[in-house]
C-alpha cells in the first residue's frame, strides 16, 4: 500500500476526499491528516508517505510553502494540489514547487480517481526503476568483483608482467593495499570433502561447490579489510583466499591458520561438510605471488586425499626447490608454439633435480609445470581436463619414488595435447587467432590491451595480426578496441549512476579528460549531457501516455 496524507485547514475537505475515492482498492491507505503545512511537515517527518495532496490557502504555513519544503526534503513524495478557480496563478506556482497534478474545488470523485491512477502509475514505475537500478548496481558490483579476482588469479598463475602494470592495474582496481611492493600475505586453499552421508543422500556436485563459492565469498565479505576470495576454475572444488593478515588477536584473520579454522566452521555449519587447507607461505611483492599459489597447492596435497578436515602448512622454501625463469619461459614457448618435439627434454630437465632432492620438491615442481600448461591452453582457448584431478593422478609421486616416471609421462602426454591443439590452431587460416583476439578484447576491455602486446602473447607478428583482422573484421584493431569500449560506456551511462571517473577506468581509460573528449567524438555529446538525455528520454516516454490536463468540475 501507498501512504497518503491529506492537508486542509477544512474538516469537510479533509473527510470529503478520503470519502470519494475507493483508496485501498487502487492501493493507497490514507493514513495522516493536517491543518496546515507546518503539521504536514512534522507528521512528514516521522511517517513519509508516497502522495500527499494539499490545499494551497491555509494558516501558519500555506500550500506553497509546503511543496517547497517538500521538494527540498522529501523528494520521494507526489505532490498534488487542491484550488479554486481564481487560485490559477497559485497553481502554476504550484507547479514549478514540483506539484505532479492539481484538482479543482468541489472535486469530484472521477477526477480524484483519475489523478491516483496516474500517480500510482508513476510510483510504480519509480519502484520497477529501482529495482532495475539495485539489479544493474548488484550486477554491476559482481563485474568489479570478479575483475578484481581474475587480476589476483592472473597474478598467482602468470606471475607479474611489470611491477608498473601491476600497480596500475591495482590501483584502478582499488587493491593497491592489497598488491604492492610492500606487501605482506599468503595465500590460503580450501578444498570442500564431502562426507559419505551427504553423499548417500540427493547430492548434486555442481549445486553444492555453487553453495560452497557462495559461502566463501560471505566468508571474505566478513573480512574484506583482510581476505578476498577467488575461484580457479581448473580446481573446481576449491576456493583460493588471498589473506593480508590483521593486528594479531582482533580477528581469526590475524593468522592464517585461525583463518582456515574459521572457514571450515562456517561449511559444516551452512553445508555439512569438511575441508582440505593448504597454506602457502608469505608473499612480499607481487612476484611472490606464483610462488605463494604453488605452495598453497603444495601444502594442500599434503592432506590425504581420502581425509577428513585438515589444515597443511607450506614446507619451507628451500625444501620446495626452484624451477629456472629461463626453463620456464622455455617450456612456455615449446607449448604456444606448437612445439611437442621439445617437450620430452624439457619435461625431464624440468623434474629431474627435483627427484633429487624430496618428495616435496618433486610435486612442487610439478605444480609449477601444471600452471605454465595452464598458461598455454587459456591464451588459445583451449579446452582441457580439471587440473585437481591431474594433481590427485599424481599425488602417487608424493610417497613412492616409483610413481614419479608414471607422473611424469602423465604430464607428457598432457603437455603434448596442448602442444598439438596449438600446431592445429595456427595452421588454419587465422580465423581462430582473429577470433581469439575478439575474445580478449570482449573480456578485458578494461584493461590495457595493445596490439603489440597481443600479437606477442600469439607469437605472431604485429603487422601480419593488424593486417589479418583488418581483413577478417572490416576495421582496424585500434576502432574495433574502441567501438566496444565506447559501447560499455554508453551502457554504463544509461543504467547507472556511476562516476564518470570510474566509468571511464572501468571501460580502459586512465585519463579521464580523453575519455570525455573521445565520447563526444562518437557519440556528438559530452558522457555527462549523455546520461542526462538518457534519463529526458525515459521520462518523455513515461509521461507522454499521461499528458498534463486541467483538472475541471
Amino acid at each position: 500500500m501507498y501512504r497518503v496524507m491529506i492537508v486542509d485547514d477544512a474538516d469537510e475537505i479533509r473527510n470529503g476526499l478520503k470519502l470519494k475515492a475507493n483508496w485501498r482498492q487502487y492501493g493507497f491507505d490514507v493514513c495522516a491528516e493536517a491543518r496546515n503545512g507546518r503539521e504536514a511537515l512534522d507528521i512528514l517527518a516521522e511517517q513519509p508517505v508516497e502522495l500527499l495532496i494539499t490545499d494551497i490557502r491555509m494558516p501558519v504555513m500555506n500550500g506553497l510553502d509546503l511543496l517547497a519544503a517538500c521538494s527540498a526534503s522529501h523528494r520521494a513524495t507526489k505532490l498534488v494540489v487542491l484550488s479554486g478557480y481564481d487560485d490559477f496563478q497559485y497553481v502554476k506556482r504550484a507547479m514549478q514547487c514540483g506539484a505532479a497534478d492539481y484538482l479543482l474545488k468541489p472535486v469530484i470523485g472521477e477526477e480524484l480517481e483519475k489523478v491516483i491512477v496516474k500517480v500510482k502509475e508513476a510510483l510504480d514505475e519509480e519502484k520497477r526503476q529501482q529495482r532495475a537500478d539495485a539489479g544493474l548496481h548488484l550486477q554491476l558490483s559482481k563485474s568489479m568483483r570478479l575483475i578484481r579476482e581474475q587480476f589476483i588469479l592472473q597474478l598467482a598463475k602468470e606471475g607479474a608482467p611489470s611491477i608498473r602494470e601491476v600497480m596500475e592495474r591495482a590501483e584502478h582496481l582499488s587493491l593497491r593495499h592489497w598488491i604492492g611492493e610492500d606487501m605482506c600475505a599468503f595465500i590460503v586453499t580450501v578444498e570442500m570433502r564431502i562426507p559419505e552421508r551427504v553423499r548417500a543422500s540427493a547430492f548434486r556436485p555442481d549445486l553444492m561447490r555453487t553453495a560452497y563459492q557462495m559461502v566463501c565469498r560471505e566468508i571474505a565479505e566478513q573480512y574484506k579489510q583482510e581476505a578476498i576470495a577467488f575461484y580457479d576454475m581448473n580446481f573446481p572444488s576449491m576456493m583460493h583466499f588471498l589473506l593480508r593478515p590483521a593486528p594479531a588477536g582482533t580477528s581469526p584473520a590475524s593468522d592464517p591458520n585461525r583463518f582456515a579454522a574459521a572457514v571450515q566452521r562456517e561449511a559444516n555449519r551452512y553445508l555439512q561438510i569438511d575441508t582440505a587447507t593448504g597454506i602457502g607461505r608469505r608473499i612480499s611483492s607481487p612476484a611472490d605471488m606464483k610462488d605463494g599459489y604453488a605452495s598453497a597447492l603444495l601444502a594442500w596435497s599434503r592432506n590425504r586425499p581420502d581425509g577428513g578436515k585438515s589444515v597443511a602448512s607450506s614446507v619451507p622454501a628451500e625444501e620446495e626447490g626452484a624451477v629456472p625463469d629461463q626453463l620456464e619461459r622455455k617450456l612456455g614457448l615449446a607449448l604456444e608454439r606448437g612445439e611437442a618435439r621439445l617437450l620430452p627434454g624439457l619435461i625431464a630437465e624440468w623434474l629431474s633435480p627435483s627427484l633429487r632432492q624430496s618428495m616435496h620438491s618433486f610435486y612442487y615442481a610439478v605444480v609449477k609445470m601444471i600452471f605454465v600448461f595452464d598458461a598455454a591452453a587459456r591464451k588459445f582457448q583451449l579446452e582441457h581436463e580439471p587440473f585437481q584431478e591431474l594433481l590427485w593422478e599424481i599425488s602417487p609421486a608424493m610417497r613412492s619414488f616409483d610413481a614419479c616416471d608414471e607422473a611424469a609421462e602423465r604430464l607428457l602426454r598432457f603437455g603434448q595435447t596442448i602442444a598439438e591443439a596449438v600446431r592445429r590452431q595456427k595452421a588454419s587460416n587465422g580465423e581462430e587467432i582473429v577470433a581469439m583476439v575478439r575474445r580478449e578484447i570482449e573480456e578485458n576491455y578494461g584493461c590495457e590491451l595493445s596490439l603489440t602486446a597481443l600479437a606477442d602473447k600469439y607469437y605472431i607478428n604485429a603487422a601480419y595480426l593488424s593486417d589479418l583482422f583488418h581483413r577478417q573484421t572490416g576495421i582496424t584493431y585500434s576502432q574495433y578496441l574502441f567501438d566496444i569500449r565506447m559501447k560499455h560506456a554508453g551502457r554504463l551511462l544509461r543504467n547507472g549512476d556511476l562516476r564518470i571517473h570510474d566509468i571511464a577506468s572501468l571501460v580502459g581509460f586512465t585519463n579521464t579528460g580523453y575519455f570525455c573528449t573521445a565520447f563526444k567524438k562518437q557519440f556528438g555529446v559530452s558522457p555527462a549531457e549523455y546520461r542526462k538525455n538518457q534519463k529526458n528520454e525515459n521520462i518523455i516516454a513515461k509521461d507522454s501516455k499521461y499528458p498534463l490536463r486541467r483538472r475541471m468540475i
